[in-house]
């Protein structure tokens, strides 16, 4: 694939890859606790501004509940009631003037009383504010619904709503009985608008759809934003069948249900001594609207810190991949031959010290080409007295003792051969001696010839030698010729494995510190990440405390507060745990990546040490099969020798047979001797082109 060709696209795939997936993972669960916390604290508000509603109308009715309570309690009252009989007339009673009195200062207090009145069982009499007595004959107060629960509670009782038969409002009227002991004497009750009751609920704004509903005991609904829906049962209402059963049936909590395509979540609440209930509805959309708006900020961050990391991998690549391009152009220079090359790298980190052993590398197989090329041209120039000045390491070793070892044995060669042809130039001239002694005289043509078959005799022996020697010293070359392209075929072999070894081991050695630098990288982030778990842990104490000031109005906030808080102390030591381990496998790594330096390095030093050395070995081989060629001559030059030697020694013989052919023999050997002393010569020539150590 095209990324792994590119140390810039590894690093940074290698890095931005799995922060962005630790990332996501992290903000997927963030947003899920952030979620959950927020719609837990929009629920708690929702049902908290519904609490507020609940008790704000049970304060509205309770002074009304206390001033009822007060005029049951009034003496005067219990009084009045008793005075009044079946048939008697309220207005003649004494307290009367009093009770109007009364009656009067409570209406005139409070614009939401319209009317102050009491109802005497006994007499059938109504006393109202304003002085106003009627009777009340055809009205039973027994068949009435709210009868029957005074009765058994013995307390206080707020009606149904209903509309004024004078202003048309709505109005509630707050009872209470007056018994004597056991028996009902009358009541006294307040009527109340409670139109004023719509400017409470709309007070509350939830959301921007949200609204609150009042609905009566009964199900009748007192206040709706939707005016054409006050004074409509429940029932017959647009209001979800769910919520308007748990309505019906008084069941109060949290409910959740569709309306226009929308989702809503209700909390239903009661009023305490009404009987009355709370509606608070939100759309899902308000509720959430603050989970949306930290989403947004979560995923506008997380974008810009992307591309913030996706920038800062780009330039540490560059920062790396510089100076390794550079190196890579010096491996391309040294591969192809050139060992002079130089490089300046100005870093000191690992980069730096690659480009420093690189360059050492090359200096010092240069040191060995220039040392093997010396010893090459000592050869070629028959100096066998040479030294391998440099020091040769590791498998280099082998092929400094391979080379000394040849020299060593061309040398013992050579000398054997020197001194089998001084022999020959000794034996020769002897010949000649007798060769002249046989000129002077006939008479001692026997004696000479005697003489001269027992020098001939040592001539072939000396000879025979010299030439098993010179065959000998011809195999012995052949072999060497044999085993030096051994070695060169075997040092291809090992240059290929090598080779082989030395790619994947740079391979190793881009991924080592892919993993170092991506850990450190990680760990830096993973750093970041532990400052803001800090950061936000203080952010979450300070809004605790700011919540708690705020009283009940703070809940919710704190409620927040202590889940981020929470989330924040987890994030801390999941950053710090996270940290600890990243720090251990940096350790790991670096000690991973030192290693694997140090054996690329050696590596390649055994490559290009290989590449020389092949190539001296292939230059030891050809002058090799040189020399076989050259001791081949010399071998048939002895042979010559030989023959003539053998010529020699019959001649004798008939010398000594015949002497009239004496002064012919004489002659023949005379020219023998001439003719080996010739190839004696040119043999010691051939040996004198050598230097031999002494």
């Amino acid at each position: 694939m095209f990324w792994r060709k590119s140390i810039v696209l590894k690093f940074i795939l290698g890095i931005t890859l799995p922060i962005v997936v630790v990332l996501v993972s992290a903000d997927i669960l963030i947003m899920n606790e952030i979620h959950r916390a927020l719609l837990g604290a929009a629920t708690y508000e929702l049902e908290s501004n519904a609490d507020i509603v609940a008790l704000e109308i049970d304060q509205f009715f309770t002074k009304y509940e206390e001033i009822a309570r007060q005029m049951a309690h009034n003496v005067q009252t219990r009084d009045l009631f008793l005075e009044l009989k079946p048939g008697s007339r309220g207005a003649d009673m004494p307290s009367f003037e009093k009770t109007v009195e009364t009656y009067d200062n409570i209406l005139a207090n409070d614009e939401n009383i319209m009317l102050v009145w009491n109802a005497a069982f006994d007499s059938g009499e109504s006393i109202r504010s304003g002085g106003v007595v009627r009777g009340l004959p055809d009205y039973d107060m027994t068949t009435r619904s709210w009868y029957g629960e005074m009765m058994t509670n013995r307390a206080l009782t707020i009606t149904e709503p209903y509309p004024d038969s004078t202003t048309g409002e709505m109005v509630t009227s707050v009872m209470m009985p007056v018994f004597d002991e056991s028996r009902l004497l009358g009541l006294v009750g307040i009527d109340i608008t409670i139109d004023n009751l719509a400017s409470i609920m709309a007070a509350h704004k939830l959301g921007e759809n949200g609204h609150i509903i009042l609905v009566s005991k009964s199900g009748l609904i007192i206040y709706h934003p939707d005016g054409e829906l006050i004074g409509m049962p429940v029932s017959d209402s647009n209001l979800d069948t769910i919520v308007a059963d748990a309505i019906s049936r008084g069941m109060l909590g949290e409910y959740s249900y569709s309306d226009a395509g929308a989702e809503n979540r209700a909390i239903l609440k009661s009023v305490r001594d009404t009987g009355w209930t709370v509606l608070a509805v939100m759309t899902e959309h308000d509720l959430m609207t603050s989970y949306y708006q930290s989403r947004n900020t979560m995923y506008a961050t997380f974008g810009i810190g992307l591309l913030i990391m996706i920038a800062v991998c780009v330039l540490i690549a560059m920062t790396i991949t510089r100076p390794i391009r550079k190196l890579t152009r010096m491996a391309e220079q040294i591969a192809s031959g050139n060992l002079g090359v130089s490089l300046t790298v100005r870093s000191v980190d690992e980069t730096g010290q690659m480009a420093k052993h690189i360059f050492s590398i090359a200096s010092r197989f240069k040191e060995y080409i220039i040392d093997i090329q010396n010893m090459r041209n000592c050869i070629e120039n028959g100096d066998l007295t040479f030294n391998l000045k440099q020091e040769y390491h590791g498998e280099f070793s082998t092929i400094k003792e391979s080379l000394m070892l040849i020299q060593s044995k061309l040398q013992e060669t050579l000398m054997v051969i020197s001194d089998s042809a001084s022999q020959v130039s000794g034996g020769s001239k002897q010949v000649a001696e007798i060769a002249g002694q046989i000129a002077d005289g006939a008479s001692q043509i026997s004696g000479g010839a005697q003489s001269l078959a027992k020098g001939t005799a040592v001539q072939t022996s000396s000879i025979e030698e010299l030439s098993r020697t010179i065959s000998d010293i011809s195999a012995q070359t052949k072999e060497n010729a044999d085993m030096a392209d051994k070695a060169a075929n075997f040092a291809d072999t090992i240059i290929k494995q090598a080779e082989k070894g030395n790619r994947q081991m740079e391979e190793m050695i881009v991924a080592v510190q892919e993993i170092t630098e991506a850990s450190k990288s990680v760990r830096e982030i993973m750093g970041a990440i532990d400052d803001m778990a800090t950061q936000t842990k203080m952010l979450s104490l300070n809004a605790s405390i700011e919540a708690a000031r705020a009283g009940v109005h703070g809940r919710s906030f704190s409620v927040v507060a202590d889940n981020v808080r929470n989330l924040a102390i987890q994030s801390a030591d999941s950053a710090k745990e996270t940290n600890q381990i990243i720090k251990i496998s940096i350790e790991k790594a670096e000690l991973g990546a030192r290693i694997v330096n140090e054996m690329a390095e050696s590596l390649k030093e055994i490559i290009n040490g290989i590449n020389e050395s092949s190539h001296i070995i292939g230059e030891i081989a050809k002058a090799s099969q040189q020399q076989s060629t050259s001791i081949a001559h010399v071998n048939d030059s002895v042979d010559q020798v030989a023959d003539i030697v053998q010529q020699n020694s019959a001649t004798a013989e008939e010398s000594a047979a015949a002497a009239e052919e004496s002064a012919a023999a004489a002659e023949k050997s005379a020219a023998a001797a001439q003719e080996m002393n010739a190839q004696a010569d040119m043999l010691q020539k051939l040996i004198s082109q050598f230097k031999l150590r002494k």
